[in-house]
């Protein structure tokens, strides 16, 4: 049965529950409200129908069934709300919330049934739909306002978050008020606690419990005073560095002072259940909507911080173990939390997962940063340039024996960029480490390392992009550090196979498969730069216009021009190149682009129709100057032997030839063709030869002659 507030009003007269047949109906609001309305309205239509027909009603009945009921039923509803919102208004002033809102509910359901039963177009009934949102209203205000007594807020403006500056400025205020016990009940029969609750913990979380987590150097000041039966929660900045993150044990101690403060005036407070509901307390229900932001930023910005990020501090962690578990039970205890959870102790007990994820991400970014680093600054590296004599006189004493030799695995002598040697011993560090610990730390630590390698791949060609493709020394140094890289990656995992768990000392802690990845990556970007350097010594050449009529002063000086472009541009790459490319690489380098500038030489001059004698002698001029500065363009700068280059430059011997042609005299060009088998005809066709007979010389029978030895 419905709760209903008592009727103050006496009963105008007691009925009986049924009246003798042919009764006139009588006014049913001396019924007891606590009567269901649902049966007073069928008690209504049943005496309307046990009326006899012969029985003449009074003359205020003279009208139709329908009119009669509605007639009654507005007496009824009159006579019996009219005392109930009397009441209502009374329980209001009196503070009596409870009361009142019973009242209000029970309006309400008696509205509900009238307006089901298609009474809702009664005068009375309109009536008191209109009085029942006044008084819902009336009942919010009060309530609001009690609770506002109850709970005060000082906060900095709506906006702004609180910070180091602003965060004394904050205060909340709970009063014990005398009917707080009243207010919370009404509050929930209402159906406005839960909302009131929720907006509390959202300006809790916002206003005191954040600050306390991510602020390290504040400290909550509880203030209770009994005569006023009042707690004041606020903060006092302490003299400590605002960049230190916060120190578990003392987060879990502010927060359990900040509960426990509010926990007696307020959350402590026990809402009535009814109709089956469970009675539950403040301090439970704040805790439903507060502890999955609060665990979340207690985790974010303290547990995460708190993981140590080597692994001799393991051990020391489990002093925020412990104190992680006596939180959550203090927690429980005062019935913020439900027996079952327990996210910061989850998140605590798996300290080796964490460590070893934090310690992976750092290394990362570690190994980023050193890749972003500038690649000009260098460090010799390598070991010294075995002399060929012993290397010929090792092979040969070893050819019959199954044995390795001893600078197989050794890395030339060449620079590489300090931040790419930082970058490897970064990687055995981490290896040696990963060596030691747990084997699912192990794991993360060791495929970090060939994390960091493969971003390598991506991050330095990236970020170094302009660098490589317009810098020949950066080029180098890039194609070295890739080499160097490669080279320690051949035995990297070998070294520490044996101290790895399983399934890493299985086999699988190889690098080996990144090596032709890393050599790919060094003759990529060093071919590029080949490319670029060959093209700009065509360009240069191209200056030359074919080397025609040099003999002329505007010609020569072109040509002249060319050719100490090209010298200058070699000379500059045998500067940048020298120290830090090892010497073979460096010699094959330099050999190629000189050999592309001797082909297009060989080639344009050789195409050539007319070839005077000053124009030759011009031109044996400029490319006899540019013969004798080749030498010293391929010798790298600590190789003290003279470099042999018919070995090194294909064209050599092509372009020595062509020289001596424009300088020597017909016959000279026919005995060293020697019908066929001299250095000559090593090197050029018969056609070309008779090509440049016919440019130099003149034609007389003497050519004839000549042209017809050269077959």
């Amino acid at each position: 049965m419905r709760s209903r507030v008592k009727s103050t009003m006496p009963y105008t007269r007691s009925m009986p529950t049924t009246d003798p047949p042919g009764t006139p109906p009588r006014s049913y609001t001396t019924r007891c409200r606590h009567c269901p309305l649902r049966c007073r309205l069928s008690a209504i239509r049943s005496r309307e129908t046990s009326v006899p027909s012969s029985t003449a009603p009074p003359v205020i009945f003279m009208t139709s069934p329908d009119s009669w009921r509605r007639l009654t039923l507005s007496l009824m509803c009159y006579s019996h709300y009219a005392s109930l919102l009397t009441d209502f208004q009374s329980f209001v002033q009196n503070g009596e919330f409870l009361q009142a809102a019973d009242a209000v509910n029970e309006l309400k359901s008696d509205l509900d049934v009238l307006i089901e039963d298609g009474y809702c177009e009664l005068k009375i009934v309109k009536a008191l739909r209109s009085e029942l949102r006044v008084n819902q209203e009336t009942l919010l205000h009060h309530l609001g306002e009690a609770w506002s007594a109850m709970t005060v807020w000082t906060i900095p403006h709506a906006k702004e978050p609180v910070t180091l500056t602003n965060v004394s400025q904050v205060q909340l205020k709970v009063v014990n008020i005398e009917n707080a016990a009243v207010t919370v009940n009404a509050m929930k029969q209402v159906g406005i606690l839960k909302s009131k609750m929720q907006v509390f913990g959202k300006k809790l979380m916002d206003y005191i419990l954040k600050p306390v987590v991510m602020l390290s150097n504040v400290a909550p000041s509880i203030n209770a005073t009994k005569k006023s039966q009042s707690t004041t929660v606020g903060f006092k900045v302490l003299p400590k560095s605002s960049e230190e993150a916060s120190d578990p044990v003392a987060v879990y101690k502010s927060t359990l002072a900040i509960l426990k403060a509010l926990s007696g005036p307020l959350l402590s407070l026990k809402t009535e259940g009814k109709n089956g509901d469970e009675n539950t307390t403040l301090m439970a229900m704040l805790g439903e909507y507060v502890w999955p932001e609060l665990s979340k930023c207690i985790i974010t910005h303290c547990l995460v911080h708190s993981i140590p990020t080597s692994s001799s501090k393991l051990n020391e962690y489990k002093a925020v173990i412990t104190a992680t578990e006596g939180f959550e039970a203090s927690l429980r205890k005062t019935g913020f939390i439900a027996e079952t959870a327990s996210p910061l102790l989850t998140y605590a007990r798996d300290v080796n997962v964490h460590f070893a994820n934090k310690k992976c991400q750092e290394l990362i970014v570690e190994a980023r940063k050193l890749m972003k680093r500038e690649l000009h600054n260098t460090k010799r590296v390598g070991t010294m340039k075995v002399d060929n004599k012993d290397v010929k006189d090792q092979k040969q004493d070893t050819k019959d024996k199954c044995h390795v030799s001893e600078g197989i695995f050794a890395l030339p002598e060449c620079a590489v960029s300090e931040s790419i040697e930082c970058l490897v011993n970064l990687a055995y560090q981490t290896l040696q480490e990963a060596a030691s610990n747990t084997p699912q730390c192990a794991i993360q630590l060791f495929y970090t390392v060939r994390n960091m390698f493969e971003i390598f791949c991506d991050v330095v060609p990236t970020y170094h992009r302009d660098s490589l493709q317009k810098l020949p020394q950066v080029c180098a140094l890039h194609h070295n550090n890739c080499m160097y890289i490669a080279h320690h990656l051949l035995t990297l995992g070998h070294q520490y196979r044996q101290s790895l768990p399983p399934p890493l000392c299985d086999g699988t802690s190889t690098f080996v498969d990144l090596i032709p990845v890393f050599r790919k990556l060094a003759s990529e970007c060093f071919l590029a730069q080949m490319r670029i350097q060959r093209d700009q010594l065509v360009e240069s050449l191209s200056g030359a216009e074919g080397f025609d009529q040099v003999a002329t002063d505007d010609n020569f000086l072109a040509c002249e021009r060319a050719i100490k472009q090209v010298v200058h541009q070699l000379g500059h790459l045998q500067r940048v190149w020298t120290d830090i490319l090892p010497s073979n690489i460096y010699t094959k380098a330099m050999s190629t682009l000189i050999n592309t500038v001797l082909m297009h030489i060989v080639e344009k001059v050789s195409s050539l129709e007319d070839i005077s004698a000053d124009d030759a002698q011009q031109l044996h001029s400029l490319l006899s100057g540019l013969q004798d500065r080749i030498p010293h363009l391929i010798k790298p700068g600590e190789v003290e032997e003279p470099v042999l280059v018919q070995s090194t430059v294909d064209q050599w011997t092509s372009f020595s030839e062509l020289l001596f042609m424009l300088d020597a005299s017909m016959q000279d060009i026919v005995d060293r063709w020697a019908e066929g088998k001299g250095p000559l005809a090593m090197v050029f066709s018969a056609s070309d030869v008779k090509s440049l007979i016919r440019a130099i010389f003149q034609n007389t029978d003497r050519r004839a002659t000549a042209l017809a030895k050269i077959r």
